[in-house]
């Protein structure tokens, strides 16, 4: 591309995309090679074989933790009332841009 006259960007996120190239991290399904979400790649799938349960429209209040200093749960809020949701295995705290400051642990 630099052959062409394209520079090379800082990524896509840089600001400025007229006139360069940047690498871009995608999900690739494996059946076809075709552009994939996250959704269809990983959590149908997951979801699929009753191994997630998502909650929406709930709010992560505090990460719960043992004497040994292991997650064991999360107290969260929804539609006004405080819930412990309990782990199995293991706590997985994921967060999207939207909101996101809202789910802050303090010790």
């Amino acid at each position: 591309m630099q052959g062409i006259g394209l520079s090379e960007l800082d990524g896509l996120n840089s600001g400025t995309l007229a006139g360069g190239v940047a690498w871009c991290a995608a999900t690739i399904n494996p059946d076809d090679q075709s552009r994939d979400s996250s959704q269809t790649s990983y959590l149908e799938r997951v979801i699929g074989r009753n191994r997630l349960k998502l909650y929406v429209n709930t709010l992560a209040k505090k990460i719960l933790f043992n004497d040994r200093k292991t997650a064991t749960g999360v107290l969260v809020e929804a539609r006004g009332t405080l819930y412990v949701i309990k782990a199995r295995r293991e706590v997985i705290v994921s967060a999207g841009a939207i909101q996101s400051p809202q789910v802050c642990f303090l010790t």
